[in-house]
């Protein structure tokens, strides 16, 4: 029997957000939208809604919107079928 193909591309998640990204944050239980700057890389397996060109992701208590030209998605990195 041939040996398997081993996939030895790293593990990505879904969506990426580069640190010092511009984005709006907010609490869980608040309505008021502030301007941030992420500080680290953040890394999503979904996000939570898509609204005028901006996804929003829950973070550890927060929502995080994001601008969807800022956001780094996996099928971008690894196209179907490769």
């Amino acid at each position: 029997m041939p040996p398997r193909a081993v996939d030895t591309r790293p593990r990505l998640a879904a969506y990426t957000v580069p640190a010092g990204t511009a984005c709006q944050i907010k609490r869980l239980t608040t309505n008021d939208w502030q301007a941030y700057t992420t500080k680290a890389e953040l890394s999503f397996e979904r996000h939570e809604g898509y609204r005028g060109w901006r996804y929003e992701f829950r973070y550890l208590g927060w929502f995080i919107r994001v601008h969807a030209n800022r956001v780094i998605h996996r099928a971008d990195l690894y196209p179907p079928g490769v």
